[in-house]
């Protein structure tokens, strides 16, 4: 299954799948309500919200990335954010 995530205008996490949870080694109660740079860090996060403001005006993106764990276990991501 895919990562699945539900991030609003104010770039906080609504909804987070089970993936998503295990990925990050967090529990859906200490991601979703807190905002994207307080769960992915800074880095991430910068990279993250250039494509997420474009998606928040009606733009379907298809990137694709890398993401390390916290364990520092790199993945590669075929990444897509949609408007909703």
């Amino acid at each position: 299954p895919d990562f699945i995530s539900f991030i609003d205008s104010q770039h906080r996490y609504k909804f987070v799948n089970k993936k998503y949870e295990v990925f990050f080694g967090l529990q859906r109660k200490d991601i979703e309500g807190k905002r994207v740079r307080d769960v992915l860090g800074e880095k991430i996060a910068q990279n993250f919200l250039s494509y997420h403001e474009r998606a928040m005006k009606g733009e379907i993106i298809r990137t694709d990335g890398e993401i390390s764990t916290p364990q520092g276990v790199k993945n590669y991501l075929d990444i897509q954010y949609i408007p909703v």
